[in-house]
């Protein structure tokens, strides 16, 4: 609970409107209410950035998973900074040439809301196969039932000849212990893999699967291209011709851009002594999980980020709002500062004065109960 010397002080410190002077009592209680809205905006706000926020703390997790798992080996031809900066080019050329593939996808079939569609659905599929795709992703670590029985009755053994002949034969768990940590460890990698694709799919906003076994994911990724084949064949008749002319201009925008960021992986190769020739397709698919997984931490930043900024703009309005009622001797009891208690006290402001100065101009808040 809030102390309420603490929230007058705070209050204190906040600059009033610069239009405060000039408004009329009931003026100012309007644009107060106008706050309000939009506080309570600015509340719906944050949690759509929250639930990004922990959707994508779940793909940095996945994205660093899958670039673990594909690394080359320690035999890899590059230092980790030469390593970064060809990371960063592949990415850049990759979410290039994405634009323009989409475009071209959006330019074949026709219509604004049918290529959002499409590639809603296309998302949703991805995400789909990449979680079907995930045991197969990890099988190379998994050890068969049979061999797990046998390193589990080995240890048993090793156990139990040191209790019954000598704690030496205690040394032969740590031979056994690689094999099983390693199995462990690729059932967590399937775990985050599914986690993530999960995560994909559920940003795409499309009906999820009845649960999340294989049955039930391969009948809704069955669905979802029965709905793209419906969709695009729908969409060959939305062809807009001044549409198709800015797309036209911003394809061969895009088409530039891909050869810049081609131009760039090539120069950033040359740096590193390499060429494209020379990075084979395990090593290049490397290099793009890393570009992606560092993708994926700046949009994870960038989206904290800017759910600090909307939590200070909130705090700052809230704590307007609360001087507002303050000098009107209205202020919700104990210092409170939610948007109800706020609310509250704007309703009982509004009676008060239509109660001296006859009906107001602003009613109360639809919704709110008003102070007795």
């Amino acid at each position: 609970m809030t102390n309420p010397k603490t929230e007058l002080e705070r209050e204190r410190s906040v600059p009033e409107d610069p239009d405060h002077d000039a408004r009329t009592p009931r003026e100012e209680l309007a644009a107060q209410r106008e706050r309000l809205q939009q506080l309570e905006a600015q509340e719906g706000a944050l949690h759509t950035l929250r639930e990004r926020e922990a959707r994508l703390e779940a793909e940095v997790i996945a994205a660093d998973v899958e670039y673990s798992r594909a690394s080359p080996g320690p035999d890899l031809p590059l230092d980790s900074t030469t390593a970064a900066r060809l990371a960063e080019a592949f990415d850049h050329k990759r979410h290039v040439r994405a634009q323009y593939e989409a475009l071209e996808d959006r330019q074949a079939l026709g219509g604004e809301e049918g290529a959002r569609q499409l590639s809603r659905l296309r998302a949703g599929r991805n995400a789909l196969s990449s979680w079907l795709e995930a045991p197969a992703a990890v099988g190379r670590y998994r050890l068969s039932p049979k061999v797990r029985t046998a390193l589990v009755i080995a240890a048993v053994a090793c156990i139990l000849a040191a209790l019954a002949v000598h704690p030496i034969f205690l040394v032969m768990l740590l031979p056994l212990g690689l094999p099983l940590g390693y199995a462990a460890w690729s059932r967590q990698n399937l775990a985050w893999l599914h986690l993530g694709a999960e995560r994909h799919f559920q940003a795409t906003g499309l009906e999820p699967p009845t649960d999340w076994k294989a049955a039930d994911v391969r009948a809704r990724l069955s669905a979802i291209d029965k709905s793209m084949a419906r969709v695009a064949a729908e969409m060959e008749a939305l062809s807009d011709p001044a549409q198709r002319e800015a797309d036209d201009r911003r394809l061969l925008a895009l088409a530039a851009e891909t050869m810049d960021a081609e131009a760039q992986l090539e120069a950033a190769l040359m740096e590193g002594g390499l060429s494209t020739r020379s990075i084979d397709p395990e090593l290049e698919r490397w290099l793009e999980l890393i570009g992606e997984a560092a993708h994926r931490r700046r949009e994870l930043e960038a989206a904290r980020a800017q759910r600090a900024a909307v939590q200070a703009e909130t705090r700052d309005g809230r704590e307007a709002l609360y001087g507002y009622l303050s000098r009107q001797g209205e202020a919700p009891p104990e210092g409170r500062a939610d948007l109800e208690a706020l609310a509250r006290g704007l309703d009982r402001l509004t009676n008060r004065l239509a109660r001296r100065d006859g009906p107001a101009d602003a009613p109360p808040g639809k919704g709110r109960p008003r102070a007795e």
